[in-house]
Formats: C-alpha cells, structure tokens, sequence
C-alpha cells in the first residue's frame, strides 16, 4: 500500500512538473511573441516615419519646383511685355515719322497747286503710289502687332486673355483711325491734283 501511495505522489509531482514546465514554456512563447510583436510594432513606425519623411521631400521639392516655373514664366512674361512695349514704341515712331512725311508732301502739293506750277506738279509723286505706301505700312503695323498680341496673350496665358482681346481691339480701331487719315490724306491729295490739272 505504501509503494503504491508513493507511486501515486510520484505521478502526481510528474504530473505537477509537466504542467509547470509547460506553463514555463508558454510564457517564454508569450515572451517571445510579444518581443516579435514589439520588434514588429517599432520597424512599422520606422518605415512609416521614413515615409512621411519621403513624403514631405517630395512636396519641398515640388513646391521649389513650382516656384523656380513661375519665377521663369514672370521672367518670359517681362521680356514680352518689354518687347512689346519696345516694338510698340517704334511703330509709333515709325507711324509719326511717316505722317509727318505725308502731311510734308501734302503741303508741298496744296502750295504747288496754289501757285498752279505745272513742274512742281510733274515733280510731285502721284496719289496711289503714297496711298499704297501708306497702306502698305499700316498693314505691316497691324500685322506686326497682332503677331505680337498673339504671342503675349499666348503667354499669359488664360487669365491676361481678356486683357490681351481689348487691348488687341483698342489697337485694331487706333488702326482703324490711321487707315482713316491716310485715305483723307490720299483723298486731298487727288483733289489738289485734280485742281491742278
């Protein structure tokens, strides 16, 4: 009986052995997984640290690119409108210069025609060719502005289009007006050679 009742104490402390050793091992399992975990846990907040680290490079850097375009556009921009304001001027120039020719020929005529000089009349340039002169010139402008309005509203861009339009009309009817002048001038031209003759 006593063997047995050893034996049975025995068995039991195996038994008791074995659960602890397994419950020993289950927290060294339960350990190490939440290790893993933790190891896990901080390389997920590394790598999403790193990318919103990547993410913030990338919009500096877009934005400084953003900026270094505009800057350029501004830049363009500038130079057309200095250009055109420089071809502006000349053609202005170059249209006072040309009415002061006409009106200086005219002059010349109505004085001829005046003092009824038939050799001042032969020497006087006949009346289509300063018409075709002047028309020709006032194409050129108008040409060369159009060319240079479309090219800055192009430019521009969609915002300055509107702007561009008008002054593109105020343009057209200033050369309107010039065209004007010169067939007024042309007219009273042949109305001093008609006079004449």
């Amino acid at each position: 009986m006593p063997e047995r009742k050893e034996n049975s104490v025995l068995f039991s402390l195996k038994e008791l052995r074995k659960i602890e050793k397994g419950r020993v091992e289950e927290q060294k399992e339960e350990e190490k997984r939440k290790e893993e975990e933790e190891r896990q846990r901080a390389l997920e907040e590394e790598r999403q640290r790193n990318e919103e680290e990547e993410r913030q490079q990338q919009e500096v850097e877009e934005a400084k690119k953003r900026q270094e375009q505009m800057a350029l556009q501004q830049k363009k921009q500038q130079e057309l409108q200095s250009q055109l304001e420089q071809g502006k001027q000349k053609m202005q120039m170059e249209f006072q210069r040309q009415m002061a020719m006409e009106r200086q020929k005219l002059q010349q005529q109505m004085a001829a025609s005046a003092q009824n000089e038939s050799p001042d009349a032969a020497l006087a340039p006949p009346p289509p060719q300063s018409k075709s002169k002047g028309m020709t010139i006032v194409l050129i402008i108008a040409v060369v502005a159009m060319g240079a309005f479309a090219a800055y509203s192009f430019v521009s861009g969609n915002t300055k289009e509107a702007e561009a339009k008008k002054e593109q009309k105020a343009m057209g009817k200033r050369f309107d007006k010039i065209t004007v002048q010169l067939e007024n001038i042309n007219e009273k031209l042949k109305k001093s050679e008609t006079e004449r003759d």
